[in-house]
C-alpha cells in the first residue's frame, strides 16, 4: 500500500483553488477527519475511510492533481463522510443518499465562482447526475483533464493510442485491439485475454 505523504494537522490551503479555500477548511472542521494527501494511484484519485475501532474517519486524495480535480475529488470525498455520518453502512455507497449530498456540496463551490467559465458550466451539468467515476461522463472527464498536467513521461489516454499499439496499465503490459463508443477491447499480452478498457483510462505507450 501506498504511504501518504502528509496526514494534516494544518489545513492545505494550497492544493486548492483560492476561491474554494475557506470552504473547504470549513469542511474539515466541520466534520473532523484526518486529511491525507497520497502518493499518486492509478486505480483512483481519492477515498473514504472508516476505522470503527479507533472511532475515525479517512480522507485521501492524490497529490498530483490539479487543483479543480483537487476539488473535486476531495467533495465527492467529503460527500461520502456526510452520507456516512447520516445512514452509516445502510445505504449504497453511491446511491442517491451519496449523490444528494456530492450535488449539494458542487452547488456550493459553483456558488463561489471557482471555476472558469466553461469549466463551470461542465461543473454544473455533471451536478445534475454526479456519477462514481468522473470517466463515466466522458464529456466532464476530458474537459476536467485539460488542467491537468502529465503525470508521467509518456503517459496518456486510451484514446489517444493507435489500433495495435501497446501500453503498460496497472502494470500489465495490453495491445489495443478496437475501440468502440467509450471503451476498448484490449489483449492482455500476459494471459493472452481479451478485456472492455475505458478509452479515458491514462495508458503508459510503450515503444
Amino acid at each position: 500500500m501506498s504511504q501518504p505523504f502528509f496526514v494534516y494537522m494544518e489545513f492545505p490551503y494550497q492544493r486548492f483553488p483560492s476561491q474554494a479555500q475557506i470552504f473547504c477548511f470549513s469542511l474539515w472542521k466541520e466534520f473532523k477527519f484526518h486529511f491525507i494527501v497520497a502518493r499518486s494511484r492509478s486505480s483512483k484519485y481519492g477515498d473514504f475511510r472508516v476505522d470503527s475501532r479507533k472511532k475515525n474517519t479517512t480522507i485521501t486524495v492524490n497529490h498530483d492533481l490539479h487543483p479543480y480535480l483537487f476539488l473535486l475529488t476531495y467533495l465527492h470525498e467529503v460527500a461520502h463522510l456526510i452520507t456516512y455520518n447520516k445512514y452509516k453502512r445502510k445505504v449504497s455507497p453511491h446511491g442517491q443518499e451519496w449523490k444528494l449530498a456530492f450535488q449539494q456540496l458542487l452547488v456550493q463551490s459553483i456558488k463561489l465562482n471557482i471555476y472558469p467559465d466553461k469549466l463551470e458550466r461542465v461543473v454544473a451539468r455533471y451536478a445534475i447526475n454526479p456519477s462514481a467515476t468522473m470517466s463515466a461522463k466522458p464529456w466532464f472527464y476530458e474537459e476536467m483533464m485539460k488542467y491537468q498536467q502529465p503525470s508521467e513521461l509518456g503517459r496518456v489516454t486510451l484514446k489517444d493510442l493507435n489500433i495495435g499499439d501497446m501500453f503498460e496499465l496497472k502494470s500489465q503490459v495490453f495491445q489495443k485491439i478496437q475501440e468502440r463508443r467509450t471503451r476498448a477491447i484490449c489483449e492482455n499480452m500476459n494471459n493472452q485475454k481479451e478485456y472492455l478498457v475505458s478509452l479515458l483510462a491514462e495508458v503508459k505507450l510503450l515503444d
